[in-house]
């Protein structure tokens, strides 16, 4: 499920391409219109942090023409708020969806995900990251 969403996302994004000799040589680079790694992170969040007691909900993906949200069941989890978010310590809602995400390689280390957004060099990954709270709260209906 996470592969075929990022897949799906990394496939109808638009990519932009920037072309300047002295940086890349005689070659492109291609500037995805969001960062696939980001949205994978987001889409692992999403699944390992939602709230399953909610029936009938999901994650969901909505595109719109200046931004796309990714939603999931439920809020933040105390003591986390948008504000927080990169200072305070992991919360995991679902224990043993986390130990499974992480036995099958989907996990790097507990807590570390939403810090992905903090190291991000590329240029849609800063325009990114500097929305990436507001927007996870918009998402998380905080």
């Amino acid at each position: 499920m996470i592969d075929q969403a990022t897949d799906y996302v990394g496939e109808h994004i638009q990519v932009g391409s920037i072309r300047d000799v002295m940086r890349f040589g005689p070659r492109r680079e291609d500037i995805p219109e969001y960062p696939v790694r980001a949205i994978r992170e987001v889409i692992i969040n999403a699944l390992a942090h939602r709230e399953y007691q909610i029936v009938g909900s999901s994650v969901i993906v909505k595109w719109f023409t200046d931004r796309m949200e990714i939603g999931s069941p439920g809020g933040f989890p105390e003591p986390i708020t948008p504000e927080t978010i990169y200072t305070t310590r992991p919360v995991h809602r679902n224990p043993t969806i986390m130990k499974m995400l992480y036995g099958y390689g989907y996990v790097e280390g507990y807590g570390d995900g939403v810090h992905v957004f903090a190291v991000m060099p590329h240029p849609s990954e800063r325009r990114f990251r500097a929305n990436a709270a507001s927007r996870l709260s918009q998402c998380m209906g905080v």
